[in-house]
């Protein structure tokens, strides 16, 4: 038995009929030993390791990555402003906190659109969202307080590479922040970053939304295990496809089992 085949995971698909039409891609994931969450640009699902769906919740227009941190979900909005594209319709940033089971907690308006999100340490790193398609270099990434979600200064960062759009995914898993983007033709579409940002490598990967640390029970010989999470196609109604991924220093190496 070779190393990967010994450390394969099942894949995960929601069950058949469980998900509206409509959807749209997978924007977010996190999870808990308990559930999985998922954002779309219009809500939000919770579904338990068997792919049966819990609970759902519509969300602002365009709502985009997710975690969980202590019980609470934390959303990441970009709001777009009645009968604008995302491009020119930037109607400022939104936190949104719900308990477990998808019950609103509280919010946050801020002046600036945000894509991706994640918790370290309580303190919420968000991605602010530059909304223009044209590729571009440099984001900047905000910080908040994930109890009182008051806003706590900014950090400017450049991974190297041409983007589209904003940081879209975050994830922290214990060493590393995670960055995923839309790369620009060739680019690499993720940054691995030092907590505090300011050392960052490069990684060539195919992921980009729907991105998130598994819980430590998916662990591996003690090394983290990432999720993704996305719409599969050609479905008559839409499911998500959760596969297991590893990094191995170099780049991502699935390790989900069909």
């Amino acid at each position: 038995m070779s190393v990967l085949s010994s450390l394969l995971l099942a894949v995960l698909m929601t069950e058949p009929g469980a998900l509206k039409p409509g959807m749209g891609h997978v924007q977010g994931i996190d999870a808990t030993d308990e559930a999985i969450y998922l954002s779309h640009d219009k809500g939000l699902f919770k579904i338990d390791w068997n792919g049966k769906l819990l609970a759902s919740v519509a969300a602002p227009r365009h709502t985009g990555d997710i975690c969980v941190w202590k019980g609470r979900v934390y959303t990441a909005a970009h709001l777009v402003k009645p009968g604008a594209d995302l491009a020119g319709g930037d109607g400022g940033g939104l936190v949104e906190v719900y308990d477990k089971d998808l019950k609103l907690v509280k919010s946050r308006a801020l002046d600036f659109g945000i894509d991706g999100i994640t918790c370290v340490d309580g303190r919420l790193y968000v991605g602010i969202g530059r909304n223009h398609p044209r590729p571009m270099r440099g984001h900047v990434i905000g910080f908040l307080d994930a109890v009182t979600l008051d806003p706590l200064g900014t950090c400017g960062t450049d991974y190297g590479h041409l983007t589209h759009w904003g940081p879209q995914d975050l994830a922290y898993d214990g060493a590393n922040v995670w960055m995923m983007f839309y790369p620009a033709k060739g680019e690499p579409g993720c940054g691995r970053f030092s907590r505090d940002l300011a050392t960052v490598t490069p990684v060539k990967t195919p992921l980009s939304n729907g991105f998130c640390v598994a819980p430590k029970r998916f662990w591996r010989e003690g090394k983290p295990v990432y999720l993704s999470g996305h719409m599969m196609k050609g479905e008559k109604t839409p499911r998500v496809r959760i596969d297991f991924w590893r990094f191995n220093g170099t780049d991502f190496e699935k390790i989900a089992q069909d």
